[in-house]
């Protein structure tokens, strides 16, 4: 029987959400003050919103566009799945430079790289501890970097003997 198993972009979870809910955020905190605070003109009301706005951009959106983009250019127009037939894993990759499928013998390991409260199971405080990426090395010693925006539950398809878990403070492919 075989099984294949597409992986689609994730860039509404990683990125849309995250970067609506900070707007979300900068808003309530303009409400708030403004019912706080009473009587107050709308050009107090936006100046408070635009410091809310600016402060949360330098602190969080900022850094996440940065760690977005790059995912997103380091995985731009590749196609990742995994086709298992008959107890044999095979991954399929399609990209503009290379469209090749990749038998499971041929990868020595797969490296998953998290940030340090992922790895350890923490909570996570930033946006961008989410991000995460994993790299596929082959026997021949080449690597393929996969995103979390393509592919993020590799490692449940994946036998243990394979597997490495690495933290990065910040995971930049």
């Amino acid at each position: 029987m075989i099984e294949s198993i597409e992986f689609k972009n994730n860039y509404n979870k990683f990125f849309l959400v995250p970067m609506l809910f900070c707007v979300f955020i900068d808003f309530i905190l303009t409400v708030g003050i403004y019912f706080m605070v009473g009587d107050m003109t709308f050009n107090k009301s936006f100046k408070i919103f635009s410091y809310a706005f600016l402060f949360s951009a330098l602190l969080y959106k900022i850094p996440l566009l940065i760690i977005f983009l790059n995912h997103y250019l380091q995985n731009k127009g590749i196609e990742f799945s995994l086709i298992k037939e008959n107890g044999e894993i095979d991954f399929k990759l399609n990209s503009p430079k290379v469209k090749t499928t990749i038998p499971y013998n041929d990868i020595m390991n797969i490296e998953c790289y998290l940030s340090l409260p992922r790895y350890y199971q923490r909570m996570s405080w930033l946006f961008w501890d989410n991000y995460f990426y994993y790299k596929i090395i082959l026997n021949n010693g080449e690597t393929i970097p996969i995103s979390c925006l393509k592919c993020e539950k590799l490692f449940e398809h994946i036998p243990d003997d394979k597997r490495i878990r690495n933290k990065s403070f910040y995971p930049i492919i």
